[in-house]
């Protein structure tokens, strides 16, 4: 009986949390957040950036679709026995005289890159005071894709874009971290396109993750970002699993 009604309370308990937490935040239309709400977040998922991201999700949702499913499709063919092969459509491409745009000035010198998770903190501040020329800071491999992580490595990256990402490390007598004079650039790796994020649903559907990491972190800090690392350019990413032109 006891036991019973534990599982009743809890019960009862994650019931009248859920829909709670969803409400925190300050949406709008068609958006609703799944993920635990906190005040640092929510200096993130601000009305004006939900509503860019979900600007975002309802442009390109459809060329995702049809991309992922064009690999699907290919991926049948060549499990069937078919070898890779040029793209006859891009052969113009291939076979034209043609330009890359100039590298700009911020970033042209690349000699040493790193790379590491946008999260933990320390770690942020760290990885732009190495030396390096340039850091990506990672929301695909080098990060497990937890609310919590992503989240934390959205405020990491507006406060180090910003200049005012700092770190106390009490393990460590208070010892407190913060940016040199001069850093690394930093570049942004959002995950993958076929990653979806499950705690942000846009029209009742899991949004695209990496629409999700480019679309926060490019609303808060794009100004910021060219008018100090930038010098008038970016911000720079990095798009993972790009396997095709389209």
């Amino acid at each position: 009986m006891i036991v019973l009604l534990i599982s009743l309370l809890l019960l009862l308990s994650l019931h009248n949390s859920t829909p709670a937490m969803a409400q925190c935040y300050d949406t709008p239309e068609g958006v609703d957040i799944r993920g635990r709400y906190d005040p640092e977040f929510a200096a993130i998922l601000t009305r004006d950036a939900l509503a860019f991201v979900a600007g975002l999700q309802r442009e390109f949702r459809g060329a995702v679709r049809y991309a992922m499913e064009r690999r699907r499709e290919a991926q049948r063919r060549y499990d069937a026995g078919e070898l890779p092969r040029f793209d006859p459509s891009t052969r113009f491409v291939r076979e034209g005289e043609w330009a890359c745009a100039p590298v700009p000035p911020a970033i042209a010198d690349r000699t040493v890159e790193i790379t590491g998770p946008a999260d933990p903190r320390k770690m942020v501040i760290n990885a732009l005071n190495s030396g390096a020329k340039v850091f990506m800071a990672d929301f695909e491999d080098a990060l497990a894709p937890t609310w919590e992580n992503l989240m934390r490595g959205q405020v990491n990256l507006r406060d180090a874009v910003a200049g005012t990402i700092s770190f106390r490390d009490a393990a460590r007598g208070g010892r407190v971290y913060k940016l040199d004079e001069r850093t690394a650039k930093l570049f942004v790796r959002p995950r993958g396109w076929h990653l979806p994020e499950a705690h942000v649903l846009i029209d009742g559907e899991p949004a695209i993750g990496c629409l999700v990491d480019f679309g926060l972190y490019f609303f808060h800090s794009h100004a910021a970002f060219r008018a100090g690392q930038g010098a008038g350019f970016g911000p720079f990413f990095y798009l993972p699993k790009m396997e095709h032109s389209r």
